[in-house]
């Protein structure tokens, strides 16, 4: 079979199986803060702008274009003419880099109501670094779904940020126009601007749960944290097995399977997005690696898959 659900991180696959040591124990936090100063945006004077597949400026997909207007770069999911009364956009800050500047745009999607029910307000945050394009791509097919079908989102009202690291986006560079790493010092002071305008948002919005995805570059499976907590636990491992059933693979592709570890992400990666401290509803935090070995059609695919199976036991 395709995929293997594991459901504890003790379960060790052969040592030839590059996804061992992801088996056995989380990975460090460390590894989540690689680039320097010495990476800075003085030392990439010959960076050019990335294409998609579909050839657009700086695309991460069909559905994640750049727009320039009034000098202003913003990274935008759809068009801006799409329509609909659940969403909206929304800019929560600007960043200058390299003498361009960018605007920090969010966009959500609000499904109709659930039994007269407030609508669980979930975030949605990946494009931390910048060639990691699944987790953009997963924004832009959730952002199809919602305008083909909103009744999948009733009850919720998911707040996408699909870009927080524009110029890396831009120029597929892991970090910033200033070399920083911004999954790295996420409420912990940072002077970045997309990191504050970030956490700025958080704090206006008080959101219920936090979605967070990355990309293991090593990995051909996507697994997943969230907290210790048994219920956690249990409501992970019950969306990533749905998941697991609905999603069909292209004829000759592999993937390997998900993996599910009971470990809380602010905990195992503190200078990774949180939620402020007094978010009591459960889960609270969960976050997802994409399978980096894997096509980043594929990887958009599975995380917007397993998202919408998170979505579901959410509403």
């Amino acid at each position: 079979m395709p995929f293997t659900l594991f459901k504890s991180d003790r379960k060790v696959r052969s040592l030839a199986d590059p996804l061992a040591p992801l088996l056995t124990k989380p990975r460090p936090a460390s590894t989540t803060t690689v680039p320097s100063r010495q990476h800075s945006s003085s030392s990439l004077p010959d960076a050019q702008p990335a294409t998609g597949d579909d050839g657009r400026l700086g695309a991460a997909g069909p559905n994640l274009t750049f727009t320039m207007q009034e000098g202003v770069f913003t990274a935008r999911l759809g068009r801006a003419e799409d329509a609909h009364p659940g969403l909206s956009r929304h800019r929560i800050g600007t960043v200058e880099a390299d003498g361009l500047t960018f605007a920090l745009e969010k966009t959500v999607l609000r499904g109709p109501s659930k039994e007269g029910a407030p609508h669980r307000r979930i975030a949605l945050v990946t494009g931390f670094h910048g060639n990691e394009p699944g987790g953009p791509l997963a924004c832009g097919r959730l952002y199809t779904d919602f305008l083909r079908d909103a009744t999948r989102f009733a009850g919720l009202e998911l707040h996408l940020y699909p870009a927080s690291n524009p110029w890396g986006l831009l120029f597929s560079h892991r970090g910033n126009a200033a070399g920083h790493d911004l999954a790295g010092d996420f409420g912990q002071g940072s002077q970045e601007p997309e990191t504050r305008a970030l956490e700025e948002d958080f704090v206006r919005e008080q959101f219920d749960t936090l979605i967070t995805l990355f990309t293991d570059v090593a990995s051909h499976g996507l697994y997943a944290y969230t907290s210790e907590k048994a219920f956690c636990h249990d409501f992970l491992i019950q969306a990533i097995e749905s998941a697991r059933l609905d999603f069909s693979l292209p004829p000759g592709l592999t993937f390997d399977g998900f993996h599910q570890s009971p470990i809380n992400p602010s905990e195992a990666f503190p200078g990774s997005p949180k939620l402020p401290a007094n978010i009591l509803k459960q889960p609270g935090e969960i976050l997802l690696e994409l399978p980096g070995r894997a096509s980043r059609q594929l990887q958009g695919k599975a995380a917007a898959t397993i998202v919408h199976a998170i979505l579901e036991r959410l509403a």
